[in-house]
């Protein structure tokens, strides 16, 4: 016979991972706001052209986002950027954790979830933030743009920002 999980285990586990979710974006951002940039990494082409290094600057954009407000970066403080989408499942933990990190960094870094599929729809994406509980931090959409610049190829990725841009 397999062995079946209790709902206190289950809710032990879900509380477990998601407490290790908040402490990596706590990591996380605290690496932001310390750091100076960096040096050396290794290069992937997107579209015919480099990806951004660490210790580049990196892309400048501008976003919609589901408050109907736009996110613009950079910010002049870190900034974590969390690339999701609408439909994505895998991706409500991280967002989750970040939801609870948010308010301990108000002020003094800049979080943002990127739905960075295009072909998404706004209501896809409200029910996503609907899920993870109404997070003080932005959400917004790609228009297929901000995911290439950053040689983002998968969900679940995010790209740490520092102070300076890089």
């Amino acid at each position: 016979m397999g062995h079946r999980r209790t709902p206190v285990r289950r809710r032990r586990r879900r509380l477990l991972l998601g407490g290790a979710g908040a402490a990596v974006a706590v990591v996380v951002v605290a690496a932001l706001a310390l750091s100076g940039g960096g040096s050396g990494s290794t290069t992937v082409a997107v579209r015919g052209r480099s990806a951004p290094r660490v210790g580049d600057v990196a892309p400048s954009f501008s976003a919609p986002t589901v408050s109907g407000t736009r996110f613009v970066s950079p910010t002049r403080r870190p900034t974590l950027l969390y690339f999701i989408a609408g439909w994505c499942g895998t991706c409500l933990p991280g967002a989750s954790a970040l939801a609870r990190v948010a308010p301990s960094v108000s002020g003094r870094a800049d979080l943002v979830a990127i739905d960075a599929d295009p072909s998404d729809s706004w209501a896809s994406l409200r029910s996503f933030v609907a899920a993870v509980g109404a997070p003080a931090y932005p959400f917004a959409k790609d228009d297929g743009h901000i995911g290439p610049a950053f040689a983002v190829t998968a969900l679940d990725t995010a790209v740490g920002i520092d102070a300076s841009g890089r």
